[in-house]
């Protein structure tokens, strides 16, 4: 049984960094590397549907110069990211406080998403996002920052040792199965994958029934 949708909370690449003597830069573009190899690794299984934590809306309170490299690293890989998403018929969406980025880095984005639109797929990046927050604007404006086409996610994996969900959507997770790692996000391979997937298989999944 493979899950339609996949949510990735891909945490630990810091502590990645400091274990291993590196630059937090080297970690977070280790870190871009392995989402790419992840993703590639689930649509070729099956899935039809990503959600990649990219940025929490938390994590823009960083330093100046942390939020610089970490701009820089993911206007640097939009290309790819166009590239990857041809290859693999999928659309990517960004949803979030997009307005709170570098106003270049949001054309960038919003480029991305009109050139990847006839995906069959899809691939949602959250960046400056946060499920309270998200909650907040649906009771403000009457819709979430997430569009309501995007399924409900059958399986949230989250790396690094903790076991919560920090923020990831909540009007998408209601009855997510929740697989836990204790491997830094660098570390968690194609391997683990397969494990992540054949733990889902076993879930009874009765949705409060």
């Amino acid at each position: 049984m493979i899950p339609r949708h996949v949510g990735i909370i891909p945490d630990g690449n810091r502590r990645w960094a400091k274990r291993n003597a590196l630059r937090f830069g080297s970690s977070y573009a280790r870190g871009v590397d392995n989402i790419f190899e992840a993703c590639g690794t689930l649509f070729d299984r099956g899935v039809s549907a990503l959600t990649v934590y990219i940025l929490s809306l938390k994590n823009l309170s960083r330093s100046r110069a942390e939020l610089a490299a970490l701009f820089s690293l993911l206007e640097r890989n939009i290309p790819r990211a166009g590239k990857f998403a041809g290859e693999k018929d999928v659309r990517i969406i960004f949803c979030g406080r997009i307005e709170r980025l570098p106003e270049g880095l949001q054309e960038k984005l919003r480029q991305l998403e009109d050139e990847t639109a006839g995906g069959s797929r899809l691939l949602v990046g959250l960046v400056g996002y946060d499920g309270a927050d998200d909650l907040q604007h649906a009771r403000r404006t009457g819709s979430f920052l997430i569009p309501d086409t995007v399924p409900p996610i059958d399986l949230v994996i989250r790396t690094g040792g903790e076991k919560r969900l920090s923020g990831f959507p909540p009007q998408l997770t209601t009855y997510s199965e929740l697989y836990f790692s204790d491997l830094l996000w660098p570390d968690f391979n194609e391997e683990e994958i397969r494990k992540a997937l054949e733990w889902f298989s076993t879930r009874e999944r009765r949705f409060g029934k």
